[in-house]
């Protein structure tokens, strides 16, 4: 929209776009709550995975190890 037709609008023209621009802001902002939730779990998910790497790579090496010592 131009400024001339922006000049041009009534009260209630300019009233109802910000009421629209305020439900857009409202949507964006849930949206972005529904996001943010969703990483949040996902870093959790990410980290427990992390954890039982970890745990999984301990225990091979100490299988190496114990082969390792078998064997000689």
């Amino acid at each position: 929209m131009t400024d001339k037709e922006l000049r041009r609008l009534t009260r209630t023209d300019l009233l109802e776009l910000l009421i629209v621009e305020r439900q857009e802001i409202d949507r964006l902002l849930g949206e972005q709550d529904r996001i943010t939730a969703e990483l949040d779990t996902l870093n959790q998910k990410l980290e427990t995975i992390g954890k039982e790497l970890a745990s999984a790579q301990k225990l091979l090496q100490n299988e190496f190890l114990l082969a390792d010592h078998s064997g000689k």
